[in-house]
């Protein structure tokens, strides 16, 4: 069963995993990881400063303890919508 609530601070490793393996999964045959690494480091950092407002929405998808799922938002504007793959 999926539920969906709202992502924690402490969790910032897991929803960068979700959008890592989600932007590699969609655009490897656009950007090789090989040849263009994942910035992880920005991402992490961008992740960390929207679960760290109350200006942005961070919810999370969990299926059995597992966080499948992420989304980024705020009035007017979605900022990121990523799912694992094998979800």
């Amino acid at each position: 069963m999926v539920t969906v609530r709202a992502a924690r601070p402490d969790e910032v490793e897991a929803v960068l995993g979700i959008q890592q393996a989600a932007s590699v999964a969609a655009f490897r045959h656009i950007f090789s990881p090989t040849r263009y690494p994942f910035p992880a480091r920005a991402v992490r950092e961008r992740w960390r400063a929207a679960l760290g407002t109350a200006e942005v929405c961070v919810p999370v998808a969990e299926c059995d303890g597992l966080l499948v799922g992420v989304v980024e938002f705020a009035p007017e504007r979605l900022d990121g919508l990523f799912v694992l793959p094998c979800a």
